[in-house]
């Protein structure tokens, strides 16, 4: 249906009623109108708003757009973002938000300003695929790279498991197997 990004200041109710209202079939356009009539500060939050259509509107800091994607950032960062996300199409989104979100952290000059970073990653579920989120960290990016990694393997379990309980394995075979896939990996 689209995605909605809120930051600088962001507002988490600001998300879900994007999101409402891109499932309503409502344009970029109208839905940023229903924004700025919701939230007195709209104007402090940087907003990017795409619909299935790959129509994008966004506001606050410089912004450029892609097919299906915008980039909230300076031109000179935006550009190395842009170009990262653009590098491996057939990659999985996951993947090349991570490294969309590491281009962008090495280009900045602003070394050590970012505190927080994360990925949200939604299918055709009622519910996120990634939700991984570093807050406090001197190093967020590539902390959040770390914990990437280490999620990435186990998502295919925890999906099994919460839809069938019964007949998913138990953890500890679980890790056993994701033990036998590390070590083998050259």
């Amino acid at each position: 249906m689209g995605g909605i990004l809120v930051q600088g200041t962001p507002h988490p109710r600001l998300n879900r009623l994007a999101v409402n209202l891109l499932a309503q079939g409502w344009s970029p356009k109208v839905v940023l109108g229903h924004l700025q009539a919701d939230d007195d500060s709209i104007q402090e939050r940087q907003v990017a708003i795409l619909d299935r259509e790959n129509s994008v509107i966004t506001i606050g800091d410089e912004s450029g757009k892609g097919e299906g994607y915008a980039v909230l950032a300076s031109s000179e960062i935006m550009e190395v973002m842009k170009r990262a996300f653009e590098d491996d199409p057939s990659a999985d989104l996951d993947e090349r938000l991570i490294a969309t979100l590491e281009a962008g952290n090495t280009a900045t000059t602003m070394a050590g300003s970012l505190r927080s970073s994360a990925i949200v990653v939604w299918g055709s579920l009622d519910y996120s695929l990634y939700d991984l989120r570093v807050d406090l960290h001197d190093n967020p990016v590539k902390e959040l790279r770390r914990v990437y990694e280490d999620y990435k393997p186990t998502a295919e379990f925890y999906e099994a498991r919460a839809r069938n309980p019964r007949m998913t394995m138990n953890a500890r075979e679980f890790a056993g197997i994701l033990e036998t896939r590390k070590n083998q990996q050259p």
